[in-house]
């Protein structure tokens, strides 16, 4: 709760160290290290709660619709980080990009990152996570 506390007050820190300067944070920056490497979010949970939370909101502002039928509008994105030099990061992968790298085809070595949203309003910019697979 520290963590978060500090996050809310610098939403932009440049590391960890600088949370733990935050007066909302009165833990040192050793301890806030041991909290992100020991903490474990139940995605199942998370994900079931975003789910009803996207249909509660779809019930009960739901404007879209599509030959004339409410519908729920549900997008999904893949993304690549590219990690080319990191030999030995773990769930390193091959993959598919849209840039083609020197010599690799649009192949290069990364992380995937498949996101599905619900987007709740027409030419919004914001969308509510309702899975991740990282």
């Amino acid at each position: 709760m520290n963590l978060i506390d500090a996050l809310l007050e610098r939403p932009k820190p440049r590391n960890i160290a600088e949370l733990s300067l935050s007066p909302h944070c009165p833990r040192q920056w050793s301890s806030l290290y041991d909290a992100v490497e020991e903490a474990v979010l139940d995605t199942n949970t998370l994900e079931a709660t975003y789910t009803h939370y996207a249909l509660k909101d779809w019930q009960e502002h739901g404007q879209l619709q599509a030959h004339g039928l409410p519908c729920m509008v549900v997008v999904g994105d893949a993304s690549v980080v590219r990690r080319s030099s990191c030999r030995t990061v773990d769930g390193l992968r091959y993959c598919h990009t849209q840039t083609y790298e020197v010599n690799g085809g649009g192949i290069v070595a990364g992380h995937q990152y498949q996101l599905l949203r619900y987007v709740s309003e027409p030419h919004s910019s914001w969308a509510m996570p309702l899975a991740n697979d990282l």
